[in-house]
């Protein structure tokens, strides 16, 4: 039954992400990604700094892609188990230490260690940015899930 008023125009949500976030999600994966092979161009020097082999310094990128990897597996499951917020905080603050290691290693080992464990934490960091982009945005969230 029309009663033949006219309701309140309500604003429709949008049909999809924005260019603007969509442009922040392609910036934010891909310089997540590229961050695992930016040592490649300073292995010589590195090779050089630490008295490291020609030949035994491409540890270096192989170490920072497992430890992405081992990220992959053991850290983004955590995103299921932990609140948000306080694995942001945490995720954070332990890349912070591994990056103050990565720049104060005076040794082989250390630089290897803190490489690794930088990179096993930067995989989170690739899903909790798309993922709180979505929390904020729930109607275009469902909008795009909906079948």
């Amino acid at each position: 039954m029309h009663d033949g008023t006219i309701a309140a125009a309500k604003p429709e949500p949008s049909d999809g992400l924005t260019k603007i976030t969509t442009l922040i999600f392609a910036i934010a994966a891909g310089l997540s990604v590229a961050n695992i092979y930016y040592a490649q161009p300073l292995l010589h020097s590195l090779a050089r700094d630490f008295g490291m082999s020609p030949s035994s310094v491409g540890v270096v990128v192989t170490l920072t892609q497992v430890g992405y990897g081992l990220g992959l597996v053991f850290v983004v499951p955590l995103g299921d188990l932990i609140a948000p917020r306080r694995l942001i905080l945490t995720q954070g603050a332990l890349s912070i230490l591994a990056l103050v290691g990565v720049a104060t290693a005076t040794t082989e080992a250390i630089l290897l260690v803190s490489l690794a464990a930088w990179a096993s934490w930067l995989s989170w960091c690739r899903y909790w940015l798309p993922s709180l982009l979505a929390w904020q945005h729930r109607p275009t969230e469902a909008k795009l899930l909906a079948p």
